[in-house]
């Protein structure tokens, strides 16, 4: 305990309620993280409620450590019990957030990778210098898909190119497009899919993101109208297009008006960037938030230490509000930045000429 006597008492025990619900938390992701990978939020969606036993059955695994995780995540208020049934029931809604394939579980499972390089952030902590990109696991690549998979699959061709009838009209009759930082290439394969008359590109500065994505295309059977390559942005591109896309990739990049300076030139006279950033304040006290939270912690554990750890500005996860972001454009020479009305809690969508 503080050796300070005029603790105020109220504020103490608020504080600590906040702090041991944070701990929860943190507990509780373990708890989902397992019934994500186990397939237990998924036979409860698909299959209905159960008992301990009838939900271990389906899924031949283990009535004892599936009773322990039913239990957990009752006490957390994810499942129902019935006393008299001994059944359990995931409500729909919470299903629509913990049984899908794209969407919040993705997070959890790339938290499960920031423990394999926390001594290497820790050493940052100490020396300065990051973490590169290269040394992340699977579940960090595969989680990220995941998590940000919903907006592609449900926001960008529903929602947010409505908001953009010209560029929808363009890609409708066929133009050239880039994705910048295509990660596995999932927003690349769905406007594919969308548009067939135009032709997509995706640039990545990973191999491994560059294979998974070819991967996907040929899978999904865009491979005639897509292709990936391996490419460092900054660098310049080899050929022109009419529209490219970056979709929370300019915060990472350790040179990022280098790249928007190379896009730019990679742009057509009359070629759009679309591009999408956190959507956060250049002033601290105005990020107090539940995003914030979880962003601020993202940024040490990958997006700024990754940058830093190849020498660059290392901005961070929310090192580009509104008025960075236009700053560094008009510098890297574009002319208008524009915010779409997207109504994103995470994101700001921006349309950028040169």
């Amino acid at each position: 305990m503080s050796n300070n006597k005029e603790l105020n008492v109220k504020k103490l025990r608020s504080f600590s309620q906040k702090v041991f619900s944070d701990l929860s938390g943190n507990f509780i992701g373990m708890t989902v993280y397992i019934g994500d990978r186990m397939g237990l939020f998924r036979t409860l969606s698909t299959d209905g409620p159960g008992t301990s036993r009838e939900i271990a059955d389906r899924l031949r695994i283990n009535e004892r450590y599936t009773r322990e995780w039913l239990s957990s995540l009752t006490s957390a208020e994810y499942l129902e019990y019935d006393p008299l049934t001994k059944q359990f029931t995931l409500p729909p809604e919470h299903a629509e957030l913990l049984a899908q394939e794209f969407g919040v579980c993705g997070g959890y499972l790339y938290i499960s990778s920031f423990w394999e390089v926390m001594d290497k952030v820790l050493e940052a902590f100490k020396n300065g210098g990051g973490v590169s990109s290269s040394s992340y696991n699977d579940n960090f690549w595969k989680g990220m898909e995941r998590f940000n998979g919903s907006r592609y699959e449900n926001l960008l061709i529903d929602q947010w190119l409505p908001l953009l009838p010209e560029i929808q009209e363009d890609l409708n009759h066929g133009i050239k497009v880039a994705d910048v930082g295509c990660g596995s290439g999932k927003a690349i394969i769905k406007l594919a899919s969308e548009f067939p008359n135009s032709v997509f590109t995706g640039y990545d500065i990973l191999e491994s993101n560059i294979s998974t994505a070819i991967s996907y295309a040929n899978k999904d059977v865009v491979s005639s109208n897509t292709n990936f390559r391996q490419i460092d942005a900054t660098k310049g591109f080899p050929e022109k297009y009419d529209l490219i896309t970056v979709f929370d990739v300019i915060h990472d990049m350790a040179n990022p008006k280098g790249g928007l300076i190379a896009i730019k030139d990679a742009l057509k006279p009359n070629g759009v960037l679309l591009l999408l950033e956190m959507k956060c304040s250049d002033k601290l006290e105005e990020n107090i938030t539940p995003t914030a939270q979880i962003m601020y912690t993202f940024s040490i554990m990958y997006c700024m230490t990754q940058s830093l750890s190849q020498g660059g500005e290392g901005l961070g996860t929310m090192g580009l509000p509104p008025s960075k972001l236009r700053d560094l454009c008009m510098e890297s020479g574009f002319s208008e930045v524009k915010e779409i009305p997207i109504n994103n809690p995470l994101n700001i969508l921006y349309s950028i000429k040169p």
